[in-house]
């Protein structure tokens, strides 16, 4: 038997656009809609600071652009 496989993980094997959702809240959430941070909440997604940390899937400039917010 291989290694365990981890629930994100096979999210992202089944699921194609799993991440593309969770991070397009997070995105929402960051930029202040009340809803958003709640269903993050509730769904228990870290905030998109914490989950970007040591990824670049997100462009740099855009992250950049996304954590200061609405101008």
């Amino acid at each position: 038997m291989g290694n365990p496989i981890s629930i994100e993980a096979l999210m992202e094997e089944v699921n194609p656009v799993y991440m593309t959702a969770q991070r397009c809240l997070q995105i929402v959430a960051r930029l202040g809609d009340k809803d958003s941070i709640q269903l993050c909440s509730a769904l228990g997604l870290p905030e998109l600071e914490k989950s970007l940390k040591g990824k670049d899937k997100i462009p740099r400039q855009l992250a950049e652009t996304l954590m200061r917010g609405p101008a």
